[in-house]
């Protein structure tokens, strides 16, 4: 994936197109540039699993607080609560045990990664993680989460599991699409369109597509 983002960075700047970062863009300045038309590709943000219940105690913390270190500074042992079996949850898992943290990665899927087999990076994915002591749980179904412990029952014997002295808890679900601005800017008479997980989380590969498509519309 960050090979996909580096050449599509290096496309862009060999069309010499201006690139702002650092800027929050709201809907009054969108405006204020009288654009012909706008693109809007913020993304989404963070979802929480559904059906869990997280306590008010419970230290969660969502793969994006991760990789931008807001995590305690002592590592301990970390539970990865995965939904989507794919480079999302792989990521951070692997980013925590590289930085000490005892990491077991709990999922409902019959394997863990398993959307990893589409891009046959599951096996090479396995001998990593191997490497670095981190456990996997799969056919877990996750029920609570409190200040210390992940509470759920095995996907088919219904048999409780808890896994205890938890100090850090990371919640891999869809994100939730950001509409926000979208939709201030629909209703100042602007040409809007969107693309990418503003619009359904997806993959980058959806992204890049709805972009192409906007861009040849607008």
């Amino acid at each position: 994936m960050a090979l996909a983002v580096d050449w599509l960075e290096v496309q862009i700047r060999k069309l010499e197109i201006t690139i702002h970062t650092g800027v929050r863009m709201t809907a009054e300045r969108i405006i204020a540039e009288t654009p012909d038309a706008v693109i809007v590709a913020v993304g989404g943000v963070p979802g929480h699993q559904a059906g869990v219940l997280f306590h008010e105690t419970a230290p969660v913390v969502n793969p994006r607080q991760v990789m931008s270190g807001e995590v305690p500074a002592q590592a301990g042992r970390a539970v990865v609560l995965d939904t989507l079996g794919d480079p999302v949850g792989m990521g951070v898992t692997e980013w925590l045990a590289e930085r000490g943290w005892q990491v077991e990665i709990v999922t409902s899927d019959m394997f863990v990664g398993q959307r990893l087999t589409a891009s046959l990076e599951l096996t090479a994915w396995n001998q990593r993680i191997a490497a670095k002591g981190i456990t996997l749980r799969p056919q877990f179904e996750t029920r609570q989460v409190t200040a210390r412990s992940v509470i759920g029952a095995d996907r088919f014997d219904q048999q409780e599991i808890r896994l205890d002295n938890v100090d850090l808890v990371v919640d891999v679900s869809p994100e939730i699409p950001d509409e926000t601005l979208y939709f201030a800017l629909k209703t100042s008479g602007l040409r809007v369109f969107r693309a990418g997980d503003c619009v359904a989380p997806r993959y980058l590969s959806h992204a890049i597509l709805e972009g192409y498509r906007a861009g040849r519309e607008a």
